[in-house]
């Protein structure tokens, strides 16, 4: 609405509004007068402009008087942005309406009691939402609420201006109160000594905080890692070895130990403690099997790379403040490896050939590019830097590894350049990919989809992420799907992004919503399987129509037995083999299945 068009309207109008009346009062049969006299007709009258624009006042009102609060703005953040800035316009017309025709209207337009009003109403969400930030304990429909009124006056302090009024220390109230739960666990922990059970409760409550109230989440998860790091200094390390095992036996607990690297960092060190033969070279090499192994060759190479990796691992680390989460500088680790490629790697047009300066310089170069893989994943390390025993932190390469590419390089050979056959057996644990113990499987599982739990599975994002994988130039060959309930519904994927608004999806790799038909299409057009593990019945059907869309395999995985994990294990090898060796797949898992529990190179 023009209001100052509609001003300078009613002015005209009312200036010739008795002139018009009388004209119409007129009768005249001459052919013009008869024109003028129709034309006159089709004047809308002052009086009639005045109704219809008291109406449109009317209208105005009734718009500005609907609750604040419905299911779509509690849904779909466009919609609840869109919802406050027409809020803003309303007011804004009914403002101008009251300033420029206030003195052309026949009645009175009390805008400050409409203001009022609108105030009264925000005022009781403002309540509402400091009601629950202050409660002690927030459950699960407590959240919920909390995010309902925040979002919607965050929305109103976006969009709406009014004179004495600020909705912004409303929201910084809030998040003052949240905030100070938080510091209060967090100060928990600290005076919790080795109680571990306690301190593990005391996280759990504040992760709560931080998956339900994603608004406060970077600062929140902020907290966390300083208590961590600060509960870890404080009491003996073999206390803090406790927490990630209490917290493995819970869902959050186990995001816990993913999300955050002081915890991962523990699992970790744990996980490398039970792997007794990382470094023992004696027991891969009585343990390897093969053609033509020299095993005086293969100890001597071995001890040349582990001297120079641990060499370079000590000048790196050494350099770094101890109180200091600074990354390590690469650069020159960076340039010895080019040059290292460089002197004994000869280039004739599309081949490349190995001198014996080659071979002599083999395990000097691996270590420089293990030394570099190391050193680029060092958040562990970096969490318990300062802290006594904080290498065990770090990613090392077990021996197997070592070995392995040593023998696929053509070192170790008696008389043999070539590629032969190598086998060896390492205890479970040992080198492997795959989860073996139950527990580490369930926790794995735990940390995988999406934060806590609303029901169907967000499985169209993985199968979007193994689509996109599959446009790589090394693309995939099968997706492993596990899950304990079935894919998002369209309707469903709709409600679950509105939780966050489409806001924060756009600033994501998932700013576009799909479906997981959608994607399961664009795999099955590749000729990509989708092999599914249900957890449950509740996704049993699901996963069954997945798998057999894509001609994959569906079975039940029972996470809770070790023979649940050896059975992921054997599945996920097999179909690996079934792939890798063409033609000549079967006799590849049927060989696997003869050598049960077996590492290959």
């Amino acid at each position: 609405m023009n209001v100052i068009e509609l001003r300078q309207v009613l002015i005209i109008a009312k200036r010739w509004d008795v002139l018009i009346q009388k004209i119409r009062q007129c009768h005249s049969k001459h052919t013009l007068m008869k024109n003028v006299l129709q034309d006159t007709a089709n004047v809308i009258l002052y009086a009639d402009m005045i109704v219809e624009l008291e109406k449109e006042i009317n209208n105005l009102i009734v718009q500005l008087n609907i609750d604040l609060i419905s299911d779509d703005t509690t849904l779909f953040e466009r919609q609840r942005e869109e919802f406050f800035s027409n809020l803003m316009k309303l007011i804004s017309t009914l403002r101008q309406i009251n300033s420029k025709l206030k003195d052309l209207l026949p009645f009175r337009l009390d805008i400050e009691k409409l203001e009022e009003e609108l105030k009264k109403k925000v005022t009781r969400l403002g309540d509402q939402l400091l009601t629950i930030a202050s409660k002690t304990d927030l459950s699960q429909q407590d959240s919920d609420k909390f995010r309902m009124y925040y979002n919607h006056l965050l929305s109103f302090d976006r969009h709406v201006r009014m004179s004495d009024f600020d909705v912004r220390h409303m929201l910084d109230m809030a998040e003052e109160k949240i905030l100070d739960k938080v510091i209060f666990l967090s100060r928990e922990i600290a005076a919790s000594g080795s109680d571990v059970a306690k301190v593990a409760e005391m996280l759990i409550k504040m992760k709560f905080f931080a998956e339900n109230l994603s608004m406060f989440d970077s600062k929140i998860n902020a907290e966390i890692d300083e208590a961590l790091k600060a509960y870890k200094i404080k009491v003996h390390t073999k206390a803090f070895m406790q927490l990630p095992i209490v917290l493995e036996k819970t869902d959050i607990g186990s995001r816990l130990i993913a999300e955050h690297a002081c915890l991962a960092g523990e699992d970790w060190r744990r996980r490398r403690e039970k792997m007794q033969k990382q470094d023992d070279i004696e027991y891969m090499l009585k343990e390897l099997d093969g053609d033509d192994i020299a095993t005086e060759v293969l100890r001597t190479c071995y001890h040349t790379f582990r001297q120079t990796y641990d060499g370079l691992i000590s000048q790196h680390l050494d350099s770094l403040d101890k109180m200091s989460d600074a990354e390590p500088n690469l650069d020159i680790l960076i340039s010895e490896i080019k040059v290292l490629v460089g002197t004994v790697v000869q280039k004739h047009c599309n081949t490349v050939r190995w001198n014996h300066s080659f071979k002599k310089n083999i395990p000097v170069l691996l270590a420089h590019i293990f030394a570099l893989w190391t050193l680029k994943n060092t958040q562990h390390y970096n969490a318990m830097r300062g802290i006594e025993a904080a290498r065990a932190y770090l990613l090392m390469p077990h021996v197997g590894q070592v070995i392995a590419i040593f023998r696929i390089l053509g070192i170790g050979y008696n008389e043999h350049d070539d590629l032969m056959n190598n086998l060896v057996q390492i205890g479970t644990g040992e080198a492997s990919a795959w989860e073996t113990k139950a527990n580490n499987l369930r926790a794995f599982m735990n940390t995988i989809g999406p934060k806590g739990g609303m029901g169907a599975e967000a499985i169209e994002i993985g199968l979007w992420h193994a689509v996109k994988e599959s446009e790589m130039p090394d693309s995939i060959s099968q997706v492993i799907l596990i899950g304990d309930a079935p894919a998002n519904t369209e309707s469903e994927v709709r409600q679950k992004r509105a939780r966050f608004g489409e806001a924060y999806w756009e600033k994501t790799r998932f700013g576009k919503p799909t479906y997981y038909t959608h994607e399961l299409q664009k795999l099955k057009s590749k000729n990509i399987p989708v092999h599914a593990f249900y957890l449950t019945r509740h996704a049993k059907d699901n996963f069954k129509q997945i798998a057999n869309e894509t001609r994959g395999r569906c079975e039940r995985l029972n996470i809770h037995s070790l023979e649940g994990a050896e059975s992921l294990t054997d599945f996920v090898t097999e179909e690996v083999l079934r792939k890798a060796a063409g033609d000549q797949g079967d006799a590849a898992v049927e060989l696997y299945r003869k050598t049960y529990k077996t590492f290959t190179f």
